[in-house]
Order: structure tokens, then sequence, then C-alpha cells
């Protein structure tokens, strides 16, 4: 009986991990990388000035 509960413990553990803890670390690991965001969106305003160049 007590492996039962056990069990019943480990998958309510992995259901919470699942879909409480792992999103949340998502949002966070986002809110973390927008400033590499903001530097990846660089190249294509470079991109936009060799065009104004080009015209």
């Amino acid at each position: 009986m007590l492996d039962v509960a056990i069990f019943a413990l480990g998958g309510l553990t992995a259901l919470i991990v699942g879909f409480v803890v792992i999103p949340l670390f998502r949002r966070l690991v986002s809110k973390l990388t927008e400033p590499a965001d903001a530097v990846h969106s660089a190249p294509p305003a470079e991109g936009n000035r060799d065009q104004a160049t080009g015209q």
C-alpha cells in the first residue's frame, strides 16, 4: 500500500513539474534572453540601411 502511495505522489509531482514549473522556467528564460533578441533584430536594420543606400 505504501508503494502505491509513493508511486501516486511521484506521478503528482511529475504533473506539477510538467504543467507549472516548466512553463514558469520558459517564461523566465525568455525574459532573460530578450536583450539577445534585440541584438538579433539589428541585422535587419542594417539590411534596411543597405536598401536605403541602394535607392
